[in-house]
């Protein structure tokens, strides 16, 4: 008598379906949640690199050979333009949009001793992300960015610009799945018209070396 009632509950597929949609539909969801935040992070680091790369390259076409804190100030500021979100992200979590972001454009001076191993030391740094003084090591090209060191293809004699940036992604849908990603850049470029650039005036967020 106990082996029908248990052939029928075998042969009876009534509310397959619902088992199979609660037992995949949490790991989905998840999943869908998960691929926007990703798809938002993807698009962050392309916006810090666009941004990290557009300041560095403004700043070397200086002709003059000095730049006011005020142009620094300036072409940080220009982040906007290459990271449309960064004013709508700094909103949302309440923060003023360098805080946000924070970036340093720094000027790095370079000597090559005859028979002996290039050096790198810091000649000034401004923005929230400023460098401080003292010489500079060499790192992978590959290596995460760092604000004590310098990309081995970026020695030589002369002078270098550098931006470094740094981004803090929060996702806004997968919170609870995904934890703060910071995204940092650097980019270097060689003043284009003269030796070096030297810095003219101050503020709270310059390095003077």
């Amino acid at each position: 008598m106990l082996s029908r009632p248990l052939l029928r509950f075998g042969r009876d597929l009534r509310g397959v379906s619902a088992m199979e949609f609660a037992l995949c539909a949490p790991p989905v969801i998840a999943m869908l949640l998960a691929g926007v935040d990703v798809t938002r992070y993807c698009m962050a680091v392309r916006a810090v690199e666009r941004a990290t790369a557009s300041i560095v390259q403004m700043v070397s076409v200086n002709t003059l050979g000095t730049a006011s804190v005020d142009e620094i100030h300036f072409y940080e500021s220009s982040a906007f333009a290459a990271f449309p979100g960064l004013l709508t992200d700094s909103k949302r979590a309440g923060v003023a949009w360098d805080a946000d972001m924070a970036l340093a454009v720094s000027s790095v001076t370079l000597t090559q001793p005859s028979g002996g191993a290039a050096t790198a030391a810091l000649g000034w740094s401004v923005g929230p992300n400023r460098r401080t003084c003292g010489q500079l090591f060499a790192a992978a090209d590959t290596a995460s960015p760092s604000k004590t060191t310098l990309a081995a293809s970026a020695f030589g004699t002369g002078s270098i610009l550098v931006v470094d940036s740094r981004f803090t992604f929060v996702p806004l849908v997968a919170a609870q799945l995904l934890p703060p990603l910071v995204i940092a850049r650097t980019s270097y470029a060689r003043p284009r018209y003269v030796p070096t650039i030297a810095l003219t005036g101050g503020a709270a967020d310059v390095t003077q070396c």
